[in-house]
């Protein structure tokens, strides 16, 4: 009986563990919400991906919903798909999202958002850089997926 007892503890302290690992990884990957997102940049969005050494382009989409809420973004011809944490706004007074995708093959970063007559500006910068990496020039707001 006693046997019993034991093994149901342990089994108890290895599950409590565990839970508590995976979501230490969870929580290191994806910050929580610091910011809502203003009213102005929110919807959906697309336009063209390019890479601030002239390489790659690619269609990019973002959903942004207004408040501390997770967006979400898409690279429709890629495989780097993941959420968009807003973090507040940069010293030049552009809106910050973190882009995560949770895959080791791709890039995550840092999304600094302006917007202007209607449309965004995107300036991508990697993690622990300073200078952009990639732009997004344009983008126009599309219909709202449901």
């Amino acid at each position: 009986m006693i046997g019993f007892v034991l093994a149901g503890i342990w089994t108890l302290f290895i599950g409590f563990v565990l839970v508590f690992a995976v979501a230490s990884i969870v929580a290191e990957g994806e910050p929580e919400p610091k910011a809502a997102v203003p009213e102005k940049l929110t919807g959906h969005w697309s336009g063209t991906y390019q890479r601030a050494d002239g390489g790659s382009k690619m269609k990019v989409s973002l959903i942004l919903h207004q408040g501390r809420v997770r967006g979400e973004i898409s690279y429709p011809h890629g495989e780097c798909n993941g959420s968009l944490t807003p973090l507040g706004v940069d010293p030049e007074g552009a809106f910050v999202v973190r882009e995560y995708t949770g895959d080791d093959r791709c890039q995550d970063s840092d999304l600094h958002i302006t917007h202007k007559d209607g449309e965004l500006r995107v300036e991508y910068t990697d993690q622990g850089e300073m200078a952009p990496s990639a732009f997004i020039k344009k983008m126009k707001k599309a219909p709202l997926r449901t």
